[in-house]
């Protein structure tokens, strides 16, 4: 872990590209959108302060399905997990990395089957980059958390990045999608009535 490795590069269609030199896809934290084990397992810990620890869980924009892994780590417990990743290379590297003990399925949230119901969602900032072929990203986000709302029994949990922080010339240059969460918050309120923003966990991160 944290040196570089050989590895099949990802377009952003989601699809393969030549050999290039990136961080390891199975252990590097950048790979998934964190600078370090440190900061991902902050944000984890978040997300996890509002579900109890024995409830079950679909994790949209899972990625390799770290989340399990830390959850696992951090209460010695096997969770009732499933995670949805569109990346095929992400989900093949998470299911290297853990086995067949992870239910981890590359397919698009929107094609789920109604019938996977989970006690929870979450989200944890896979809608800080803008998908490519999605016009109105707006209504796209609201979209998805109506679909999250849909598989849960009891709510959803997701991080987003702050309008109220600046970015990094590395975060503009990637492209990383701000939201104002005053305007998701009226919006989810009108809609969904027991809605609430948390800015304290991850301010230092400009999240919320």
């Amino acid at each position: 872990p944290g040196e570089d490795n050989n590895f099949i590069g990802i377009t952003p269609d989601g699809q393969s590209a030549d050999i290039i030199t990136e961080p390891d896809p199975i252990f590097s934290t950048e790979v998934v959108g964190y600078a370090n084990r440190q900061i991902q397992y902050h944000f984890y810990s978040i997300i996890q302060n509002f579900i109890p620890i024995d409830q079950s869980i679909i994790h949209f924009g899972a990625g390799r399905g770290d989340f399990m892994t830390w959850h696992k780590i951090t209460f010695g417990k096997e969770l009732d997990y499933i995670g949805i990743e569109k990346n095929r290379a992400l989900v093949d590297a998470g299911k290297e990395a853990n086995g067949s003990t992870i239910d981890l399925r590359c397919e698009d949230w929107n094609s789920l089957d109604k019938k996977i119901i989970k006690d929870w969602c979450i989200n944890i900032g896979s809608f800080n980059k803008a998908y490519e072929d999605v016009e109105d990203y707006g209504q796209y986000v609201k979209d998805t958390i109506d679909r999250m709302v849909d598989h849960s029994k009891h709510g959803v949990v997701i991080s987003f990045t702050s309008d109220q922080f600046e970015l990094s010339e590395t975060d503009e240059k990637n492209g990383l999608h701000q939201f104002n969460a005053g305007e998701l918050l009226k919006w989810a309120s009108e809609k969904y009535k027991l809605t609430a923003v948390d800015h304290v966990g991850a301010m230092q991160y400009g999240q919320f």
